[in-house]
């Protein structure tokens, strides 16, 4: 991966209780040299926990962040890669969803709001970017809608079998809706 400044970080929200073992992922850019640093973050379960999200997600992310100093902004390149298990929406099976994506993010110091997801503003007296937020909010963002197994190298579903041919059996099956069948008889004057 990257050779310079290499740290594994564990990520924690924003206003949440700062617990001692997470503060590590606030990288203090007051006093970093311009050019790039690199970081490395192992990303699992506990991350969302202390994220404190609503959800349990099973995963393991490997997140490389190359921040670039610069005389008037930080760039913060992240390359995320890694896999969440969930439940197939089809067949219930548990499998490995895999996701991989790149983000680049800039800050700038000033009070103003930013309109673009990409830049963000910090205040002038900041001296300090913690990124959890930036990571937890791409991650959700990258999760698939519709979560099913991956179809095999010929295109054919590889959800569990006999899930599929019970939802095939049922599908087929034309019944009618016992409640209804006193209507049938109902004779309508035109």
């Amino acid at each position: 991966m990257f050779g310079v400044n290499k740290k594994n970080i564990i990520l924690h929200p924003q206003n949440s209780l700062e617990v001692n073992e997470l503060i590590d992922y606030k990288i203090p850019f007051k006093g970093l040299g311009l050019g790039e640093h690199d970081y490395q973050f192992h990303i699992t379960g506990k991350f969302f926990e202390a994220m404190q999200s609503d959800t349990d997600y099973n995963c393991d992310f490997n997140v490389d962040l190359i921040l670039t100093v610069e005389s008037n902004m930080i760039i913060l390149d992240f390359e995320v890669d890694g896999h969440m298990i969930f439940p197939c929406d089809v067949c219930t099976e548990e499998y490995r969803q895999p996701i991989k994506y790149n983000h680049r993010v800039i800050v700038k110091q000033g009070d103003e709001e930013s309109v673009d997801d990409d830049i963000i503003y910090i205040s002038p007296g900041e001296y300090r970017i913690d990124v959890s937020q930036i990571i937890y909010e791409d991650i959700v963002l990258n999760i698939p809608l519709r979560r099913v197994h991956p179809d095999d190298k010929d295109g054919n579903p590889t959800c569990n079998r006999e899930a599929l041919d019970l939802i095939e059996k049922y599908h087929n099956q034309k019944g009618t809706d016992h409640r209804w069948d006193a209507l049938k008889d109902l004779k309508f004057d035109d």
